[in-house]
């Protein structure tokens, strides 16, 4: 469940994270008209996530969860009750 969070949480961030970086250091390519029209934009860059990455990417989270998890778990299954209490 936390890998589940963590994954989303972390696509969310990573989306925001890319479209602000992208709109700060690489701006639209301008160029100035001689004709006095002014300045045009001629091309511009938007980031647009594709859901199959995202999907992807979120699953890759949950599996890596659920298997940093499995080690512990047979760990405390081999342990005896009384030496788990004891080394409390």
């Amino acid at each position: 469940m936390v890998s589940a969070i963590a994954g989303i949480v972390g696509a969310v961030i990573g989306w925001l994270g890319t479209s602000t970086l992208a709109s700060l250091l690489l701006p639209s390519t301008t160029i100035s008209s001689s004709m006095g029209r002014g300045v045009q934009q001629v091309a511009s860059l938007s980031i647009q996530p594709d859901p199959l990455w995202m999907l992807v990417a979120f699953l890759i989270v949950v599996c890596l969860g659920a298997l940093g998890s499995l080690y512990p778990a047979w760990r405390a299954s081999r342990t005896k009750p009384v030496e788990a209490l004891k080394n409390d």
